[in-house]
């Protein structure tokens, strides 16, 4: 049966080992194993749901699989088998034990509204309709819960804003240290923010001029070779061991928040419009595109997922057209027309 425990982990910070704040059941029932939060830190609480967890996964098996499992379940399941939980704290919190065959396009869509009632389309896609889709999916594959299908809003794709050159350059000239040098690697390999931060020393070959980025957003490691404003950065830095990107005190980055602090002051203080790191990503891809580069080759240097992904630049370099355009037929005899 399933029995209450605190879990321990590792403060990244101190390196003390700790206790989590809520109460987590483990246990089997039924030849079914279980390892989940129980949400609450209240031993009496937690102790409810343990019992009432029981009598689900007893009733459940009982029906022979036929009865439908909670959210909770579905997204404990999902996660325990390696999907991706950026997201699905917040709609376990929102769902919880919502039985999935109660969930139901209308329902989706109320949640989205509610998690995220100032958000975008795209925010709400990337955050509710995606992780839903993904957990719904994986509950009714294992026959935990009925086929739903989730119908997910359009979005219409923002245009391209790659930062001026000009600004670029003054923000280089104003940034310390310790900006320069990750606004350096940003502009210069399209690498994103993260993929940056969590680069160690071990993974760079300044002899070579490459490094690798191992932990990228699709899974797969990709190699990079340095710019000479990279390299020269590099080169000069000092204490060559664990986290490439510093901040001026020597202590790596805390997070996106940290750098985006440090990012904005920046900005100000070289008298430019503020950018986001991210639109570093997209100067480095437009600068790529007008230079020749392929919309393949782009794809694959810049670690996105597909060349859908990349077509968004398929405007910046429109010269692959010219040998095909001078070859349509020239007819001449133009007609002169006047106001």
């Amino acid at each position: 049966m399933l029995r209450l425990k605190k879990k321990r982990y590792r403060d990244r910070r101190t390196g003390q080992i700790r206790e989590t704040k809520n109460w987590y059941i483990r246990g089997t029932v039924a030849g079914e194993p279980v390892e989940e939060s129980t949400a609450t830190h209240i031993r009496e609480r937690a102790d409810e749901y343990r019992i009432r967890r029981e009598h689900e996964i007893l009733d459940r098996r009982q029906l022979g699989g036929r009865a439908s499992c909670t959210l909770l379940e579905a997204a404990v399941s999902y996660l325990e088998e390696g999907g991706e939980g950026r997201f699905v704290g917040r709609l376990i919190a929102h769902f919880d034990e919502t039985p999935l065959d109660q969930i139901d396009q209308a329902i989706i869509e109320r949640c989205a509204r509610e998690l995220y009632p100032v958000g975008t389309q795209a925010t709400r896609l990337r955050q509710v309709f995606t992780p839903m889709r993904a957990i719904l999916n994986h509950a009714a594959e294992r026959k935990m819960g009925p086929w739903t299908r989730v119908k997910a809003p359009i979005v219409r794709e923002k245009p391209v804003r790659e930062v001026p050159t000009g600004d670029v350059a003054a923000f280089l000239a104003a940034a310390d240290d310790a900006v320069g040098a990750l606004a350096r690697f940003l502009f210069y390999t399209g690498c994103r923010l993260g993929e940056a931060l969590r680069l160690g020393w071990q993974d760079v070959d300044l002899t070579a001029r490459r490094a690798i980025i191992r932990q990228t957003k699709s899974g797969e490691a990709r190699g990079i070779w340095l710019h000479d404003e990279i390299w020269q950065a590099l080169a000069n830095a000092t204490g060559r061991s664990g986290k490439v990107f510093r901040r001026l005190d020597g202590k790596p980055w805390l997070d996106r928040f940290d750098v985006r602090r440090a990012w904005v002051r920046t900005c100000d203080r070289a008298g430019i419009p503020r950018f986001t790191r991210h639109q570093a990503r997209h100067t480095w891809a437009t600068w790529m595109r007008q230079t020749g580069t392929d919309l393949r080759d782009l794809k694959d240097m810049g670690g996105w997922a597909s060349e859908r992904m990349v077509m968004r630049y398929s405007h910046v370099n429109p010269d692959y057209q010219a040998e095909a355009i001078s070859r349509l037929p020239k007819l001449g005899n133009f007609r002169e027309t006047g106001g």
